[in-house]
């Protein structure tokens, strides 16, 4: 795992969450031209190709905070 980041991201819900988004395979190649123009006029709009991470109270989620 040369060049990876050395370190993890957790994410536990304490109430039921359905606003947790990633862009899949995001954490294997950089930020497009139009995801940082997007994230600079609005960073709170949905990305392209954004899906929604559903968590309910107490799950957890485990990532690289490389990923969009």
């Amino acid at each position: 795992m040369a060049n990876r980041p050395g370190y993890l991201q957790w994410n536990i819900a304490l109430y039921d969450d359905d606003v947790f988004w990633v862009v899949p395979r995001s954490h294997d190649r950089p930020t497009d031209e139009e995801q940082r123009c997007q994230l600079m006029l609005d960073p709170t709009s949905a990305l392209q190709h954004g899906t929604p991470v559903e968590l309910a109270a107490g799950d957890g989620i485990v990532y690289p905070n490389v990923i969009m």
